[in-house]
This record gives C-alpha cells, sequence and structure tokens, in this order.
C-alpha cells in the first residue's frame, strides 16, 4: 500500500502540473438577442442558452438580432469581439482583452463601442469597410493596433501606455485623447477633430496625416513627417475651415509630401497656418519640392510656403497674386476691331488718290 501510494503521488502531481500547462481553449459564442433585456449575463441572449464564460479564451460572435444594444451588465473578460452584420451600440460596464492576440473586429456596418475597454498587454483593432467608434475610453499597459480597410474613432480620455500603431490602410481619427507615440505605416491615415495625442506623431514614408471631413484639429508632442500631409482648405479660418496641427515638440518634415485638397479660393494675401510649433525650435527639413519660398496650387491660386511663418517657426502658406486672366475679345469686340481696321484701311486708300 505503502508503495502504491508513493508512486501515485507523484503521478497525480505530474497530470496536474501537466493540465496547468496546457492552454486555456477557446470558448466562441453568438450572441442571439433573444433574451427578454439587453443583459450581456442573460444566458437566453446566446446561442445555446448560457451566457458566455468571463475568460482570456472567450470568443463572442454578434449578427443581426432582435437585440442590437447589449449591455456589458457586469465586468466581462474575453479575447476576441466579432462585430458583423447589423448596426451595434455595445454599452455597459469595463471588458477586458486578454489571452493570446487579443482583437476586435468590426465588419460590414458602422457599430459603437461606449464600453470601457482594459487592455493589459495589446488589442488589435480590424476595421473592414466600416467606422467603428470606441467612446467608452480605454485603459491599460497595453498596445493599441489598428488595421483594416475601414475607420475607427476614437472619443473619451484614454490612458493606455502602450502606444498605437496605424496600418494596413484604415485610418484613425482622435476625437479626444490618447497617449502615444502613434505610429502611421503602409497606407494609413491618422487625422483629429480636435483630438490630442499626448506623444509622439510618427507618419512613415507610406502613411498620411490627414484632414477628415473639412478639416484636421491634432494636438501632438514631437511631430515627424516622413510621409504625406492632406490638408483640407475649404476657408479662411483655422480648424474649422482648414486643417491645422498644433505641436508642443519638434517638428521634421525630412521626406514628407505637402497635398493640398478643398473648393477654397484664396484671395491674395489671405494666410493659412497649418502646422503651429510651440517654442523656439526651427522645423527641420522642408516638404518635398517646397523648399523656404516655394510655391503650391490650390484651384488655380499660388500659395508660398514658409517655415518662419507666424511666432518664427510655424508653417505657413500665403496665397499669391494668381496669374493675370487672358482676355479673349467679345463678338461686339470683334466687329469694332474689324469696323475699325476697315476705316482705316479707307482712310489710307483715300489718301493715296489724292496725291
Amino acid at each position: 500500500m505503502n508503495t502504491n501510494g508513493s508512486t501515485g503521488r507523484p503521478a497525480s502531481i505530474l497530470l496536474l502540473l501537466l493540465l496547468l500547462l496546457v492552454p486555456e481553449r477557446a470558448f466562441a459564442q453568438a450572441w442571439t438577442g433573444n433574451g427578454p433585456n439587453d443583459n450581456w449575463s442573460t444566458g437566453a441572449n446566446w446561442a445555446g442558452g448560457v451566457a458566455p464564460a468571463s475568460s482570456s479564451g472567450t470568443v463572442v460572435t454578434f449578427l443581426i438580432s432582435p437585440r442590437m444594444s447589449p449591455i456589458v451588465d457586469v465586468p466581462w473578460t474575453i479575447n476576441r469581439m466579432d462585430l458583423f452584420s447589423g448596426v451595434y451600440t455595445v454599452t455597459g460596464q469595463a471588458i477586458t482583452f486578454a489571452g493570446a492576440s487579443p482583437l476586435l473586429i468590426s465588419s460590414a456596418q458602422n457599430h459603437v463601442v461606449s464600453a470601457p475597454l482594459v487592455i493589459p498587454t495589446s488589442l488589435e483593432i480590424f476595421t473592414n469597410v466600416s467606422l467603428l467608434t470606441v467612446s467608452g475610453g480605454i485603459s491599460g499597459t497595453g498596445a493599441l493596433s489598428v488595421n483594416g480597410i475601414g475607420a475607427v474613432r476614437i472619443e473619451g480620455v484614454n490612458t493606455f501606455s502602450g502606444g498605437v500603431s496605424v496600418v494596413g490602410g484604415t485610418a484613425l481619427l482622435v476625437v479626444g485623447s490618447i497617449p502615444g507615440p502613434v505610429t502611421v505605416g503602409i497606407a494609413a491615415r491618422v487625422s483629429g477633430a480636435f483630438g490630442t495625442v499626448g506623444g509622439d506623431v510618427i507618419v512613415q514614408s507610406t502613411g498620411y496625416i490627414a484632414s477628415t471631413s473639412s478639416y484636421l484639429a491634432l494636438s501632438t508632442g514631437n511631430l515627424t513627417i516622413a510621409g504625406t500631409a492632406l490638408v483640407h482648405i475649404g476657408g479662411p479660418a483655422p480648424g474649422t475651415q482648414y486643417g491645422i496641427i498644433n505641436v508642443t515638440g519638434t517638428v521634421n518634415l525630412t521626406g514628407g509630401t505637402l497635398v493640398l485638397t478643398g473648393g477654397h479660393s484664396p484671395s491674395p494675401g489671405q494666410v493659412f497656418t497649418i502646422i503651429t510649433n510651440d517654442g523656439g525650435e526651427p522645423v527641420t527639413s522642408t516638404f518635398a519640392g517646397l523648399p523656404e519660398g516655394g510655391t503650391v496650387l490650390l484651384n488655380g491660386v499660388p500659395l508660398r510656403i514658409s517655415y518662419l511663418g507666424g511666432t518664427g517657426n510655424d508653417v505657413t502658406l500665403t496665397a499669391l497674386g494668381g496669374a493675370p486672366p487672358v482676355s479673349v475679345p467679345t463678338l461686339s469686340q470683334w466687329s469694332l476691331l474689324l469696323l475699325a481696321t476697315f476705316v482705316l484701311g479707307i482712310g489710307s486708300l483715300a489718301s493715296k488718290r489724292k496725291r
């Protein structure tokens, strides 16, 4: 008996250790919305009649259902959330994204997540031809990655500390405040609607910093533009009719390209401050092909660029006088011209006959 007990105990301990080392299996569950309320914890709202486990292995999926405003009535932990067909608004208490490669997918329709999000390690938001609005605030020590071919609008106060990367052709619209750094990569863009980035913004050679809709108003730390700056000029008012970037650090434009859009036709002398640079640091380098005093066209009107504008180190565009219009004679003017030519010809002929 003692021998059997001594050999059985190590085997049991080994089995327990193996079970602890096995990764937690994923629990995938679909929202049906067939319950009597919108609560996340109501089992009847989920396929199988049981609410998903609060677990770092849980995957939840949302399709068209009778209830498209789920309420996270108690804090929940998941690994992945898929928002597909239907237009969903997820509200309530905090959702923690944990486990291996946490993921939030928004596809096909425009969705809103106003419940707070917690990211202890990381979170990738993937959008597919849709706009996802995240308005409840993101906290935690993790990093945020924005990917896909849609757009992500971040509102409210966000305190996560791992930084942001924007890649894959998606657009990040900052309406609230986010920490930095923000790195903008392949075919991606970052823009703001009176939003604030608490750290640096680095636009890589294939990325864009751009206005969305009719303006760009974004406050940043250090700003590096090696890619493209798209500035929309729809009128003379900064931040509401044309784009402006407020920088509280340094400005480096090495390798950057400036592209202007918008329907405004500036009057001579109008000045557009597109980058305000606090402090006394000079702007490093220039936009490609635009040295100090160079010109760029907006709707046929030449604008002169300066990297010494404003308080001495802002980037400004000043409208110059357009090219003088080419005068094309009207039909009546042509008639008068022909008549004058005829009269002069008759006069010349009469003068010759008198001789």
